[in-house]
């Protein structure tokens, strides 16, 4: 499906949607296994909950699997990273002799690779916080190679 991937990393949920160009509005996506509905006045949206779990064993557990696995209250779950991001908190969990910032879980959790269909665009994205506390994103498709988007100032940080 051509068209902008938009996300909206927030400190509690996440939501990913794409521009429909016949309607001329964003359309969110549900992202299989990592998604849930949620109600939104009258209308059911997809949200991410913007949680990331590492396990011992160096798997990691993405936003609605942390909430089924119950792990949300757990010391090796992420939460609230787009806050310490903001802020550049220098906090860090040391996590089977390894050290991981707010910064570093943020990015796993924003380039996690979802189940996807045959056929289906797959996107690497990264990101990154300029000295104006933008979010910036560079999306490259997998499959083809091609940069869709190159340090796309998505929201300003406060």
């Amino acid at each position: 499906m051509p068209g902008r991937l938009a996300i909206d990393f927030g400190t509690s949920n996440t939501v990913v949607a794409v521009w429909d160009e016949a309607r001329q509005e964003g359309a969110p996506l549900h992202v299989p296994d990592y998604g849930r509905l949620s109600l939104r006045g009258d209308e059911q949206i997809s949200v991410v909950p913007s949680l990331i779990h590492y396990t011992a064993d160096r798997r990691r557990w993405i936003g609605d699997q942390v909430l089924q696995q119950e792990l949300y209250q757990s010391d090796r779950t992420f939460r609230w990273m787009k806050r310490y991001i903001a802020n550049r908190s220098p906090v860090k969990k040391r996590l089977d002799g390894r050290e991981l910032s707010h910064f570093d879980a943020g990015r796993d959790f924003l380039s996690a690779d979802p189940p996807g269909k045959q056929g289906e665009a797959r996107f690497e994205v990264g990101f990154k916080i300029d000295d104006n506390k933008r979010l910036l994103v560079t999306a490259r498709d997998i499959q083809t190679g091609r940069v869709t988007h190159r340090d796309y100032p998505v929201v300003k940080l406060t």
